[in-house]
């Protein structure tokens, strides 16, 4: 490792990302046919993901800002809460990732 502390810090930042990203390009690619939640979120990759805990959650807003997904269970795991959303909209993807975004904005996560 480098001397200098700050560029171990972006090394491990960049890996980090990296991993994360080689993670969620095999969870989608292996799981797009299904569309059951429980079964996706059993993926090694997607268990992977959660296990990386609180530094993946900015990653993982931002995958739900360009396309919504089932990133639920994860944020939920990994943010040990859940965002309110209402009732008529328990089951729209798109309202949940709204209201995931915005608490992600809310607790600094994003901007």
């Amino acid at each position: 490792m480098n001397e200098n502390p700050k560029a171990n810090l972006l090394w491990l930042e960049r890996s980090l990302e990296e991993e994360f990203q080689d993670c969620t390009d095999a969870w989608k690619r292996e799981t797009g046919h299904l569309s059951v939640a429980g079964q996706i979120a059993k993926h090694h990759a997607y268990r992977r993901i959660i296990d990386m805990g609180e530094p993946v959650i900015p990653l993982i807003l931002d995958d739900l800002r360009e396309k919504p997904n089932h990133w639920f269970l994860a944020l939920s795991a990994i943010a040990n809460e859940t965002p309110e959303v209402a009732e008529r909209d328990k089951g729209d993807m798109r309202a949940i990732s709204e209201a995931w975004i915005q608490w992600g904005r809310d607790k600094g996560y994003i901007d």
